[in-house]
């Protein structure tokens, strides 16, 4: 085996607002999903931390540890969850894994990596924004794989390119495009789309089957109906195994529907508002209803943010 190298228009009224959110005045932006009459959910922040990796850009959960992904820095980090819970999370247990490339395959210091995803036995497959590749790596940091994701004619803007990966059965993986807002399903040339349920996700006690071939071809498309000014910035999956969504500018994350091949849109089934603290987010992980945000910045300070739904203040008695 070789390694090589808008928003449609909708029955009720676009709300347009503004909400207070940690201390910031934020567009509120609701995406009034066609489909749902679910409110959407204010999230505030619970807790923060300094983790020492510059320009988080992805996240991912694995055996009881929070995988990091840099777009400026090479290797990984990995930080402990006791108990499965965030909040038992300490820095100073971090630890860098350190990423390698067999012969005939290198590795720059500025990795670019824009999507982590780890599946049951532990193979990271890690998405590089500038190549348009899916570097896969054992759990111990060596390459094995790199595959090629072939052009995707929906894309409008070469410097707009793919960001967040989940993985799905038959070798097929679900990618995001950073704008338009689009859900892309890649898989091997000739093969049918298998569309997006929990059928068709690989979970988190399955193993990725490898395809025979190295390229990736796009098999389906759905773009996101939302307000202009989103950009997609990460994937990820619930708890109970539905596509989360993470949108920067907007501050939204969002709970894609089961999405059928024979569409090439889909409205948020539920939104979540971010407070606008949390600037330029670019990783996304969920657990027990609570999300960890990290934020792709150069300094290393408050770069993740534990949040969860607003408490709602009790009435005071007249």
């Amino acid at each position: 085996m070789t390694i090589r190298s808008h928003w449609k228009k909708t029955r009720n009224a676009l709300i347009v607002g503004t909400v207070i959110l940690g201390g910031n005045l934020a567009p509120s932006n609701l995406l009034a999903a066609e489909s749902s009459k679910t409110a959407a959910i204010d999230l505030e922040i619970k807790k923060t931390w300094s983790i020492p990796l510059r320009e988080i850009s992805a996240l991912s959960l694995f055996d009881k540890n929070l995988y990091l992904a840099s777009d400026n820095e090479r290797d990984f980090l990995r930080l402990p969850i006791d108990g499965g819970d965030f909040k038992t999370m300490e820095v100073s247990q971090s630890k860098s894994l350190s990423l390698k490339a067999p012969k005939g395959m290198k590795l720059s210091k500025k990795s670019q990596w824009e999507g982590l995803a780890i599946d049951k036995a532990g193979t990271m497959f890690a998405v590089k924004e500038s190549k348009d590749q899916i570097f896969q790596f054992t759990n111990d940091g060596l390459a094995t794989r790199l595959y090629q994701l072939q052009y995707f004619d929906g894309r409008k803007n070469k410097r707009k390119g793919y960001e967040g990966l989940l993985l799905m059965k038959n070798s097929h993986v679900l990618i995001a495009l950073t704008a338009p807002p689009t859900l892309i399903e890649y898989g091997p040339k000739g093969e049918k789309a298998l569309g997006v349920n929990h059928e068709t996700l690989l979970l988190k006690d399955s193993a990725f089957t490898p395809p025979s071939s190295d390229d990736l071809y796009p098999l389906a498309s759905w773009t996101l109906e939302s307000p202009k000014g989103c950009e997609t910035s990460d994937l990820t999956l619930s708890s109970l195994g539905s596509v989360l969504v993470l949108l920067k500018d907007c501050f939204h994350i969002v709970r894609a529907p089961n999405l059928d091949p024979s569409k090439k849109s889909f409205t948020p089934e539920q939104v979540w508002n971010y407070p606008s603290e949390i600037d330029h987010a670019e990783g996304l992980v969920e657990m027990n209803d609570a999300f960890l945000i990290s934020v792709d910045q150069m300094s290393d300070s408050r770069n993740l943010f534990w949040v969860e739904a607003k408490t709602k203040e009790p009435k005071k008695a007249p």
